[in-house]
C-alpha cells in the first residue's frame, strides 16, 4: 500500500476516533492490523474497505485524495475536507456564514447544523 493511502487512512481514522485501539475494536480487527495498514503494510482487502466505510471512513478520500467521490468538484472536496476538520462550533459558524453568503437578501439561521432560510428558496 502506498504511503499516501496509509497516511490518508490514518487521517480519516483519527477524524472518527483518535484512539487506534477503540477504532480497531469498532471494525473488528486487531489494533496491530490497523497499525500495519496505517504504516503502509500489506493486507488491506476489499472486505476491510467495506468495514472501514461502514465505520465512517471516506474510502474515496483514502484512495483518491478527493472527498465524497467523483460527484464533487475539487473545490467542493476541499470545502468538505475543511468543514470536517472543524469542531461543532466551527461547523455551525461556517454554515451560518455560507447561508448568509448564499442568500444575502434572505437572512438565514442555523439550528443543529441545519440552515433555515426566511423567504422562498426558489426566488
Amino acid at each position: 500500500m502506498s504511503d499516501i493511502i496509509s497516511s490518508r487512512l490514518r487521517e480519516e481514522r483519527v477524524r472518527i476516533s483518535p484512539k487506534q485501539g477503540d477504532f480497531a475494536a469498532l471494525i473488528g480487527v486487531r489494533q496491530s492490523q490497523l497499525s500495519d495498514w496505517e504504516r503502509g503494510g500489506a493486507g488491506l482487502k476489499a472486505e476491510h474497505l467495506v468495514l472501514l466505510s461502514q465505520a465512517g471512513i471516506d474510502i474515496s478520500y483514502v484512495l483518491t485524495g478527493r472527498r465524497g467521490g467523483s460527484l464533487l468538484s475539487e473545490s467542493e472536496s476541499m470545502l468538505l475536507d475543511a468543514f470536517q476538520r472543524l469542531d461543532a462550533e466551527g461547523q455551525k459558524g461556517l454554515l451560518t456564514l455560507l447561508a448568509s453568503l448564499a442568500r444575502r437578501d434572505q437572512p438565514a439561521t442555523v439550528h443543529d447544523n441545519r440552515m433555515t432560510y426566511r423567504g422562498d428558496m426558489n426566488d
